[in-house]
C-alpha cells in the first residue's frame, strides 16, 4: 500500500528520506523508529501493518536498514522483497510436491564436491528444467 502511494505520488528516494527525516547513512531502524518514520508518510498506518512490514524487512538484529526500506518503498519492482516473495511463491508452486525429487537430483549433480553449494548459473539451469515461465 505504501509503495503504491510512493509510486503514484512520484516520490524519489531523496523525497522519502526527507519526509521521514532519515539519512541514507543512518543506523538501522528499530521498531519504534521505523514506526515514527513511516507514520510521517502515512499517519493512518496501524500497528499490525507496521509489524508486518518490519517482519518482512528486518535484518538478523531485528532492525530495518534504511536503504532496504527506501528500496522497498520506491525501488524497481525486481529489487524489492515483495517481488522476490512472488517469484519464490511461483517457483515453489511449480516444484512442490511433484518435482521436488527431480530438482534435488539436479542440484546434487550441480554440486560436484558435495559441499552444499551451487553456483547461480547451475541453479538457473536446474530451475529452468523443472519450471516454466520463470526468468
Amino acid at each position: 500500500m505504501l509503495r503504491e502511494i510512493v509510486l503514484d505520488s512520484g516520490l524519489t528516494s531523496d523525497d522519502l528520506l526527507f519526509r521521514m527525516n532519515l539519512r541514507a547513512y543512518d543506523a538501522p531502524l528499530d521498531f519504534p523508529r521505523l514506526t515514527e518514520s513511516l507514520r510521517k508518510l502515512d499517519p493512518s498506518l496501524g500497528e499490525t501493518q507496521l509489524r508486518a512490514l518490519a517482519k518482512t524487512l528486518k535484518n538478523k538484529d531485528n532492525k530495518v536498514e534504511v536503504d532496504v526500506l527506501i528500496t522497498n518503498l520506491c525501488g524497481k519492482e525486481f529489487e524489492t522483497v515483495d517481488y522476490r516473495n512472488k517469484v519464490f511463491k511461483k517457483i515453489y508452486s511449480q516444484i512442490f510436491p511433484d518435482k521436488e525429487h527431480q530438482l534435488l537430483k539436479l542440484l546434487e549433480e550441480a554440486d560436484p564436491i558435495n559441499d552444499g553449494r551451487v553456483k547461480p548459473a547451475a541453479l538457473k539451469i536446474a530451475l529452468s528444467k523443472v519450471t516454466t515461465n520463470i526468468d
